[in-house]
């Protein structure tokens, strides 16, 4: 995991941002096939078998950050930082901030990734990322 400290720094100088936010982002990975009985459990209704990454697992925040950083792995520290679901894009200028709203969307929907909307803010002077900055 990241240190936020440390990848806020990379912010220094940044006068624009957007924040985005993944809809449900530890429901929205999937879990890998070899894995889904390792999470079965028995319920009075029979045994259920998730499909998706189940909140609360113990190694759920390091892969979800792992998924974040795979799909941004080269806009990361270039205008962006992922912490989980959680994504901040950053400029010193206003003009340089539409390239980045074009690339992480779209990297978004490539992954099958779907964005809370109400979550999100584009072109802020000041934003809240993870309570800091």
């Amino acid at each position: 995991m990241p240190v936020l400290d440390v990848v806020l720094g990379e912010t220094e100088g940044a006068q624009v941002y957007f924040v985005l936010d993944w809809f449900r982002g530890y429901w929205q990975l999937h879990l890998h096939p070899d894995s889904q009985e390792l999470y079965s459990f028995v319920t009075h209704r029979g045994i259920y078998t998730p499909t998706r990454v189940p909140m609360g697992s113990t190694d759920a925040v390091a892969y979800c950050q792992g998924v974040a950083e795979e799909i941004f792995s080269d806009l990361l520290g270039d205008g962006i930082l992922a912490w989980l679901d959680n994504i901040l894009g950053y400029a010193e200028y206003e003009e340089a901030l539409p390239t980045l709203l074009n690339k992480v969307p779209a990297r978004c929907e490539s992954y099958g990734l779907k964005l809370h909307a109400k979550k999100c803010a584009f072109f802020a002077t000041e934003v809240k990322w993870c309570g800091l900055l």
